[in-house]
């Protein structure tokens, strides 16, 4: 059974959003790269770039089920989910469970 969501986009997943803002903080070691501009040390940028992709990995390690599929779900909708699948979407949009 899909979990419902009032969110039409990944919102629902919390922790992509997270890995994706560390990938983007590599942004300026890839401009740096792609454009042949050497501004940084080598190792600054290996660090850099190992640490947020680090971080990008341990954020999508921290879903707990990649298969979960979801079902958005529009005001006039709810009306047709029980008090206890309403309740259940509550508390995964906010990460309770």
């Amino acid at each position: 059974m899909a979990t419902k969501t009032e969110y039409d986009g990944w919102n629902c997943v919390p922790e992509l959003k997270e890995a994706i803002d560390y990938i983007e903080e590599c942004s300026s070691d890839i401009y740096e790269i792609k454009n042949c501009v050497r501004n940084s040390r080598l190792s600054d940028l290996i660090e850099n770039i190992k640490n947020n992709l680090q971080y990008a990995i341990e954020e999508l390690d921290g879903i707990s089920d990649p298969d979960e599929e979801f079902e958005t779900v529009f005001e006039d909708e709810d009306d047709d989910m029980s008090d206890e699948e309403y309740n259940e979407m509550w508390k995964k949009s906010r990460g309770i469970v």
